[in-house]
């Protein structure tokens, strides 16, 4: 899927970039609903929103990526997939290692109603 980038959301093409905030503000995963995972990640989010969620090693010293990072970056991957026509009910097959970007991506798939 070449193209996405987490964390570099304010760059993307308009045709890939994540839905706008409420008005309240607040940042929400595409398609989420009341009791699903994605829900209560982005009720996390809106909790925790400066506060490291991931610690990601760079050099030799790790640098932290905050919980609202991660909702726009799941909201800029849920974009990607439905601007690719991947559609609620879908198969998804996420292939890579442990790291963040696993974490983003799956919140993204299951955000749009897809199964990973």
């Amino acid at each position: 899927m070449s193209g996405w980038k987490p964390g570099f959301s304010e760059s993307m093409p308009d045709t890939m970039a994540p839905p706008t905030p409420s008005s309240s503000g607040q940042v929400r995963a595409v398609g989420a609903l009341p009791e699903t995972i994605p829900a209560l990640f982005v009720q996390q989010a809106q909790v925790l929103k400066t506060k490291p969620l991931f610690l990601v090693k760079r050099g030799e010293a790790y640098q932290p990526i905050a919980w609202e990072q991660v909702a726009r970056d799941v909201d800029a991957f849920s974009a990607f997939l439905m601007s690719h026509a991947v559609m609620s009910s879908d198969r998804v097959l996420l292939w890579m290692e442990n790291r963040p970007e696993w974490g983003i991506a799956d919140l993204g798939v299951q955000s749009i109603g897809a199964w990973t």
